[in-house]
């Protein structure tokens, strides 16, 4: 019918590889000079352009979908009862592949943690243990520690002045907060007749 029409086929290709890879695409052209758009096909066909899915990416997704719908078929749900697709699509796939050279791996974060010396502890918990800063309670425990709860008689800042001027080379103000956290130590503004105890 094109050619009753005037038109020119200008496939840059054979019609087999047109089957397998194309879909059945086939180029027609009515102008007056067809050899130059047979030529323009040429050059995109030879570029990868007239495929809808240029060849280096077919086997790529072709093994990206088997592995899904292999993923679906062998693994419902896992032992948490959650889906682990990525996981298992990501197996099948090189590591270059996954990470290509374009990105940058991102460089993780080094932390530094310093051990508390014992010489350092021992001056904190002498100073909670001292009668002038904590009310010690009798009857009330720590659930997890067992140990007794300590009422502070100060605010944890005027705890924190009197601990750096006692102990100057004692703890940073950090770590003394981060141990005033635990639920063994509480604050309380109004402790009644608890503190002239």
């Amino acid at each position: 019918m094109l050619k009753h029409m005037g038109c020119v086929e200008i496939t840059p290709y054979n019609k087999d590889q047109s089957e397998i890879r194309n879909g059945h695409f086939e180029f027609w052209t009515r102008s007056v000079n067809s050899e130059k758009d047979r030529e323009t096909l040429q050059i995109l066909h030879d570029l990868d352009f007239l495929y809808p899915t240029p060849r280096k990416f077919c086997d790529q997704t072709e093994t990206l979908w088997n592995c899904i719908h292999e993923s679906l078929n062998a693994n419902k749900k896992g032992q948490d009862g959650k889906r682990h697709i990525l996981s298992i699509i990501a197996e099948q796939f090189p590591y270059c592949e996954l990470k290509r050279f374009e990105s940058k791996c991102v460089k993780k974060p080094i932390f530094t943690r310093i051990t508390i010396p014992h010489k350092k502890l021992d001056q904190l918990q002498q100073f909670l243990d001292d009668k002038n800063n904590v009310i010690m309670s009798s009857y009330k425990t720590e659930t997890k520690t067992g140990l007794p709860v300590k009422y502070l008689k100060y605010t944890k800042e005027s705890l924190w002045e009197k601990f750096s001027y006692q102990f100057p080379d004692g703890v940073k103000r950090t770590s003394f907060m981060t141990f005033l956290q635990k639920k063994q130590y509480i604050y309380q503004e109004n402790l009644g007749g608890l503190c002239s105890i």
